[in-house]
């Protein structure tokens, strides 16, 4: 009798044991369920606020590169402009020469004018253009570096 009551004993006891470790199990599972869940729900907000961040940065490129590009225009206008107003006043003053020497005279100092005008000209839109370029990428640059740490942040 003592060998059924000690075995009674033994099989409560293991019973019991055995809804400890599936209570411990299932508790742990929910746990590690539950962290994987907040874990994917922030990495999804990241994903989300990433997402609008770079169509911030786009708008940001976009505006500064649309108002680079209309000060070129405006830059490139205005010296059309200059150099057309120059060409007809080269063209009267050689209407005027009395001979051919100061035609040429007046002819090539307006070439060496010209030409160094536009010159000058030239390296004035390559620096602006340089600018613009450079203050148009800025902001995709940033999300580049914003991405990368993200997703170095979410291993």
């Amino acid at each position: 009798m003592a060998t059924v009551r000690n075995a009674a004993k033994s099989v409560k006891e293991n019973t019991n044991e055995a809804f400890e470790t599936v209570e411990t199990l299932s508790v742990n599972g929910a746990n590690v369920v539950r962290d994987q869940v907040q874990r994917s729900m922030d990495a999804f907000r990241g994903f989300s606020d990433l997402a609008r961040e770079n169509v911030e940065a786009f708008t940001a490129s976009a505006n500064t590169a649309t108002k680079g590009i209309e000060a070129l225009n405006a830059r490139a206008v205005a010296f059309s402009k200059t150099s057309i107003e120059t060409s007809m006043e080269a063209a009267r003053a050689l209407s005027g020469v009395k001979s051919v020497h100061e035609a040429i005279e007046l002819q090539t100092d307006f070439a060496r004018t010209a030409f160094e005008t536009y010159v000058k000209e030239v390296n004035a839109l390559t620096g602006l253009m340089s600018a613009m370029v450079k203050d148009s990428i800025r902001p995709l640059n940033e999300r580049g570096s914003a991405y990368v740490n993200f997703m170095q942040s979410q291993r």
